[in-house]
């Protein structure tokens, strides 16, 4: 996986586009930011320094991280096979 980030407008922005490879980066890094903010919040309950409690169990929110994980990782795969540039 990449180690580049981008801010949420930049998102936008290729979300917005009429070009499907600039779409597809869009939803990559939507997704990738997503993950990023909900593992962080997973690594502070870890951590003891979550400062609220969740609504639903740990074991839900870990079960999602990995999905998106598996998708990211998919998504990976199919950026590299139709040499889309993330």
């Amino acid at each position: 996986m990449d180690t580049k980030t981008m801010t949420d407008s930049e998102v936008k922005k290729l979300m917005e586009s009429k070009d499907y490879k600039k779409r597809f980066v869009g939803e990559y890094y939507e997704l990738k930011n997503r993950l990023t903010k909900l593992d962080d919040v997973l690594d502070k309950y870890d951590n003891g320094t979550l400062g609220f409690t969740f609504d639903c169990p740990y074991s839900l929110l870990s079960a999602q991280s990995n999905a998106m994980w598996t998708y990211l990782s998919i998504l990976d795969t199919r950026a590299q096979i139709e040499q889309i540039d993330l």
